[in-house]
């Protein structure tokens, strides 16, 4: 097919060019701002997030209103718009590979003991929904294959018009949980949902006669963006380049992930779910009894694969850790959503393998704990979901069932 013939005049005011134009320049500068955002060390919805975004969308709006004033000044100027929703399209699918595979692998929704042995009123509204989505391994892989698929198919020019529509309902989805649960990426999963729907939006004259007027899609018009097949080659070349460095980078994360996540399971000399029975820290010139009603109080700790938290009735601190079993000492980085992480290094003393002593600073308070290991509970259940998962184990039941019902009961007197 030929390429489209440059325009030489300017887009007429209010017509869908001129406001497609504007958007996509808008929808781009939002995609822009997500790519230059500054890494926090722990997660929320900065106003730093909200300024970027306003600031990309209002650069993308200028810009817009440029493009079609010069429209007619600009050789070839149509060919902004086509490039701009190509890294659209790219952008959204790149992200949400990276959010896909948090939870096919899975590692988005960890199964934490602390989470499984507290109640609603204990947790924030987001652990809440991370504990839900967690309990079940399948289902949390089954939420990764629904983001997954579609990015997948946002990558090439053939199948993105079908991945975009399957994005967007997955996308408010995700929008949805963000805010009802106060997750802390709700500016960026609105922007992913903004772009989503954008892609939509820029094939309006092929799906508005199908959805609104009950009549057959027009033929895809191809738009070739060069005139001279040599330029249209190494464009399609570039295309590949960048799709292949997409799923390249996708893939080392996805492995690197894999791993990460294998430390989950591993089990280090603490591990488990420890009830405290006293514990002590130091007033003055001496270490004093914590009162067990007090909000300062712990009364279980959790060592689980890297992760643990100290929990209490007005306390629920998390923390990762590594041990170093020569010198029985825990190096432990407490985790806040409100201030940066804090590292800490703890002793650590097992006189038999139901008993433990830690010592060390929390926060800024040095105390002392003397720990019994807790037995049964989520430990018991967390091993039995992460060998059989919900779906297996449900197989299992149904087959012990209909075996005994076939092979025993029959023989029972």
């Amino acid at each position: 097919m030929k390429p489209s013939q440059p325009r030489l005049s300017s887009v007429r005011p209010f017509s869908a060019d001129f406001w497609l134009n504007i958007g996509t320049c808008m929808v781009a500068g939002a995609a822009i701002s997500v790519l230059f955002q500054k890494v926090y060390p722990y997660c929320a919805d900065f106003p730093a997030y909200f300024n970027d975004c306003l600031r990309g969308m209002g650069g993308g709006a200028a810009a817009g209103l440029l493009l079609n004033y010069l429209h007619g000044q600009i050789p070839h100027a149509w060919r902004i718009q086509p490039m701009l929703t190509g890294f659209i399209r790219l952008f959204l699918a790149w992200t949400m590979l990276q959010y896909g595979g948090g939870k096919v692998i899975p590692l988005q929704f960890p199964q934490l003991m602390a989470n499984m042995e507290s109640t609603f009123l204990e947790m924030p509204p987001q652990r809440v929904a991370w504990t839900f989505f967690g309990y079940s391994t399948h289902y949390q892989m089954f939420l990764g294959w629904v983001e997954t698929i579609p990015a997948f198919l946002l990558l090439f020019r053939r199948t993105y018009l079908f991945g975009a529509l399957l994005m967007v309902p997955v996308l408010v989805n995700v929008v949805a949980v963000n805010i009802f649960f106060d997750v802390c990426v709700k500016v960026n999963s609105s922007i992913y949902l903004v772009t989503a729907i954008f892609l939509l939006v820029n094939e309006h004259r092929r799906l508005v006669p199908v959805f609104f007027t009950g009549k057959a899609a027009p033929p895809v018009a191809r738009t070739v963006l060069f005139e001279n097949p040599r330029a249209n080659r190494i464009a399609g070349i570039f295309h590949g380049l960048l799709v292949t460095a997409i799923l390249g980078t996708v893939a080392q994360n996805y492995w690197e992930g894999y791993h990460f996540n294998q430390q989950q399971y591993a089990k280090s000399p603490v591990y488990g779910c420890w009830l405290v029975d006293d514990m002590k820290h130091f007033r003055d010139t001496a270490f004093v009894d914590v009162p067990h009603d007090d909000s300062l109080f712990v009364d279980r700790v959790y060592f689980q694969g890297f992760v643990g938290v100290f929990k209490g009735k007005g306390r629920w601190d998390r923390y990762r850790f590594e041990v170093d079993s020569l010198r029985q000492e825990l190096n432990i980085k407490l985790i806040s959503q409100y201030q940066p992480p804090v590292q800490r290094t703890w002793q650590y003393h097992l006189p038999d393998s139901l008993h433990l002593s830690l010592s060390g600073r929390l926060w800024d308070d040095s105390v002392q704990m003397h720990c019994r290991l807790r037995r049964g509970g989520s430990q018991d259940l967390l091993y039995l979901n992460q060998i059989t998962g919900v779906p297996t184990g449900w197989l299992h039941c149904l087959w012990s069932h209909t075996s005994y019902h076939l092979l025993f009961k029959p023989f029972e007197s």
